[in-house]
């Protein structure tokens, strides 16, 4: 114990505290376990909102500390920050690189070049801002998805330092500086929660009141090395409860931050300033075991996620079991880094040209990422055919202000006769390039007007619990009010049923209550509400089709088809590889082609033409892959084999 605190005092501040290591492990492993083991720590990301606190204080403390005493340097904080976080930094954005080369296809390297560019320049939180949306990768697909956090706290550190030397200067009111800053931050967090939840989970404005939780603690605690007095246990005991609520109960759902991140805040907060005295910090949060984590608690957090998301990569949906290894994998990297890098390197004798040389290493990680960016370092893995362009590619090229989401109308073959509109979403959207080649090369075929967007269901009245666009409402309107012009003459409605059914992403309102569509009552009534609404299209006199769903399966998507360590570069992907069919999918088209027979409408099934009894195809007769992804064919396999859409475009189809 006496050995941990040594060095805790050596490497953090001039007045060690373990607890706070020990809240640090908190922190840490939240993280760590709610990442492997989602369904068992739910809100264990509140972790970071935990270290956002933590380093507020300890960071703004010795800010004070040296502003106060006339010995505040700029340079000198930076070097300290550099010493602090550019060792493990540096090493895990290497190995990355290299485990990258060596698994990674190469849109998935460009992809990996050009997030280690951002996480290099502490700028990942914006570069993912940016990505949001439906058509962002999956985030286990991004193995610096983490380093958001980081990004965030060094963009604070940037700016912090600045005002508080200024306002030292200027003679400003210290606590009014930081009130007025946090709650400003707070307010905007607040705002953008329900109205932008992508900015207010990734802005550095709308997280900084977390950081300057931590700073307003360290103004009251200047001069005051106890401020919880004889109420220091229970303080510390209602602090840690909160923590405790927040990561057994926020969903990743929620609204957050905003006012559900107040919670974990709070709660750090109270423990913290208990102080090292309260019992329950020196026997519970100083123990050994605590201090030992909290120590390797920052090269943990940066090792975690990359292994576990390798670990994906690589073998799909890893069980129980092979997400243990990875949490022990990733305490043993964190251990090894803060031994041999860490703490040689934080040593106050330790050489004074190590930031320079630190800094040029990050530099150098960034440009070898940039490099890779731009496709001019070619992993071990290039040769396979994985389909690069989405059903929207085509879209984005036949309009100016394509959304984000792909929402939108979009027209093909010009001013014609007879009209066909097709409501729906990226499934309805994946046969775009495949109809406006029919229309080209036959001027009989009706033209068409596509109303789509990226996980847009079209079913009136359903609730996206995952937010995708909120634009989707209003595509509904404009659909309806364009089949009202009645210059239509079909109506094709389609969507990724197999996902909407099988997923717990939307939900329908039963009597206040919420009832995912997974569950039966949820499909029940979401179901009714479809066919309600096709009902009233064909009472009102149009043709309707509705158009049935693709298979959905992760067996689909041909990045998960290969052995990524054994695989051959120069070998492609099996011919005629065939996957078992879902049963639960089978049960949807049953019901769906049901309503379409009580309706007296036609429905079309894409799985017709890639199933049999033994199951769906997902490669071709030549090994090319029929999908790009779980769920979407392939463009260039659609543009070629979909026949089947083709009847909703034919001359007899608008009569």
């Amino acid at each position: 114990m006496k050995n941990h605190i040594s060095t805790g005092a050596a490497l953090h501040a001039d007045h060690y505290r373990p607890d706070i290591d020990g809240l640090r492990a908190i922190a840490v492993m939240s993280v760590v376990i709610g990442h492997a083991f989602p369904h068992l720590l739910p809100g264990g990301f509140v972790g970071v909102d935990i270290f956002f606190v933590i380093s507020g204080y300890l960071i703004t403390s010795i800010l004070l500390r040296d502003i106060d005493g006339g010995q505040f340097s700029l340079l000198h904080f930076y070097d300290r920050r550099i010493r602090r976080i550019f060792p493990a930094l540096v090493t895990v954005l290497v190995c990355v690189l290299g485990v990258g080369w060596f698994v990674l296809f190469r849109p998935e390297f460009t992809s990996l070049g050009a997030h280690v560019v951002a996480s290099s320049a502490f700028s990942e939180n914006l570069l993912l801002w940016s990505e949001t949306g439906y058509f962002d990768v999956e985030a286990i697909f991004k193995p610096t998805l983490h380093l958001w956090s980081l990004a965030i706290e060094e963009q604070f550190y940037i700016v912090w330092p600045l005002v508080l030397a200024l306002s030292a200067r200027l003679r400003l009111n210290r606590l009014a500086t930081i009130l007025v800053l946090a709650g400003l931050s707070f307010a905007i967090n607040q705002w953008d929660v329900f109205r932008n939840p992508d900015a207010a989970y990734y802005a550095p404005y709308g997280r900084a009141w977390e950081l300057l939780a931590g700073g307003l603690l360290a103004h009251f605690r200047t001069g005051k090395p106890r401020l919880a007095g004889r109420f220091a246990y229970w303080q510390s005991l209602l602090g840690f409860t909160l923590i405790a609520l927040s990561i057994l109960l926020v969903q990743p759902r929620s609204h957050f931050p905003g006012i559900t991140a107040l919670a974990p805040v709070i709660g750090a907060a109270l423990i913290i300033a208990a102080g090292p005295a309260s019992s329950f910090n020196r026997d519970t949060l100083s123990s050994a075991p605590m201090v030992w984590i909290g120590l390797i608690s920052y090269p943990l957090y940066l090792w975690h996620w990359p292994i576990l998301s390798f670990a994906y990569i690589l073998f799909d949906d890893p069980p129980p079991a092979g997400r243990a290894v990875v949490v022990i994998l990733s305490l043993i990297a964190a251990w090894l880094t803060f031994q041999l890098v860490e703490r040689p390197i934080r040593k106050p004798r330790a050489n004074r040209r190590i930031p320079a040389a630190l800094l040029a290493s990050l530099v150098i990680v960034a440009c070898v990422g940039g490099i890779a960016a731009r496709g001019l370092i070619v992993p071990r893995l290039p040769n396979y055919h994985l389909p690069e362009q989405t059903e929207w590619d085509f879209l984005k090229s036949r309009t100016p202000d394509f959304d984000k989401n792909g929402v939108g109308i979009y027209r093909f073959g010009g001013e014609r006769a007879s009209k066909v509109l097709f409501i729906g979403d990226s499934h309805v959207a994946q046969y775009a390039q495949r109809i406006d080649q029919l229309l080209d090369a036959d001027k009989n075929r009706p033209s068409v007007v596509m109303a789509v967007g990226g996980g847009c269901i079209p079913i009136e009245g359903i609730i996206m619990l995952k937010p995708v666009s909120k634009l989707c409402p209003s595509l509904a309107t404009d659909a309806d009010r364009l089949a009202q012009t009645g210059a239509f003459r079909t109506i094709v409605v389609g969507g990724a049923w197999n996902w909407y059914f099988n997923t717990g992403d939307y939900a329908v309102d039963i009597q206040g209550d919420l009832a995912p569509l997974n569950s039966a009552e949820g499909m029940h009534v979401a179901l009714q509400k479809l066919e309600e609404r096709l009902s009233t299209l064909k009472a009102a006199g149009w043709n309707v089709i509705l158009l049935l769903d693709n298979p959905y399966s992760d067996g689909n998507d041909p990045r998960l088809m290969i052995n990524r360590v054994l695989a051959d570069p120069n070998v492609g992907f099996a011919a005629n590889r065939i996957n078992p069919i879902d049963p639960r999918e089978l049960a949807v088209e049953s019901d769906m082609k049901a309503m379409a027979a009580r309706l007296g409408i036609r429905s079309i099934s894409p799985r017709e033409a890639i199933c049999d009894s033994s199951g769906c195809a997902v490669t071709d007769s030549v090994g090319h892959p029929i999908f790009r992804d779980p769920g979407h064919f392939d463009p260039e396999w659609t543009l070629k084999n979909a026949a089947f859409i083709d009847a909703t475009v034919s001359a007899d189809a608008t009569n």
